[in-house]
């Protein structure tokens, strides 16, 4: 069996070994948190899953004199599909830097959570900027290639709230620019049905 040139190695391992002392490993990142935790994911071993939506072809209201009789009327949603995207990595570390009295920390356990630091920071870029034309194309298709391409994927045209050339760098900012970007936030909140808020995270 080949091994992995991405396997740990002693020298990645002299890194987290207690030789010199060394108290703690310490991640010296920007956590920003996984949006990943703010969706509600259904667990479902399916390679698709279908579904259906109103995207508009709501009834139309039929305004009657008194005693007329009513129209019957109906709502017809749309169906869509989506297919699964999934990732998979290995972690490989060798039996004799796991039992290592010098180690500061379990190897695995660092390499692991060093795995999972990644998939937050992929996926949040992922669920926001990926498409198959430029991007990767075993990944999730993000919300901005799906708005830009509505038609497509199923998005009203006016979901779609482009703020243009407007600075929000702090040396640049106005009473003017400031006042847009709150419009544009308002505009943001009614065209996904919160006008408050509720069930929004920005």
């Amino acid at each position: 069996m080949a091994i992995s040139t991405s396997a740990l190695n002693l020298a990645d391992y002299a890194l987290n070994s207690n030789s010199p002392e060394v108290r703690a490993i310490t991640w010296s990142l920007i956590d920003n948190g996984a949006v990943a935790q703010d969706i509600p994911f259904i667990t479902k071993k399916a390679l698709i899953a279908n579904g259906v939506r109103f995207e508009g072809n709501l009834p139309a209201i039929n305004w009657a004199q008194l005693n007329a009789e009513g129209v019957t009327v109906k709502a017809t949603p749309k169906a869509y599909q989506e297919q699964v995207f999934t990732f998979r990595n290995y972690v490989d570390v060798d039996k004799l830097l796991v039992e290592d009295e010098n180690q500061i920390t379990d190897p695995r356990a660092t390499q692991a959570d060093a795995v999972m630091k990644a998939l937050a920071y992929d996926f949040n870029y992922k669920f926001i900027n990926n498409n198959h034309g430029t991007g990767d194309a075993n990944s999730i298709t993000g919300i901005r290639y799906r708005i830009d391409n509505g038609s497509t994927f199923g998005v009203r045209s006016e979901n779609k709230i482009d703020g243009g050339t407007l600075d929000l760098r702090r040396a640049n900012a106005t009473q003017a620019t400031a006042n847009t970007l709150i419009e544009l936030l308002d505009q943001l909140l009614w065209r996904v049905d919160s006008p408050d808020g509720t069930g929004v995270t920005l």
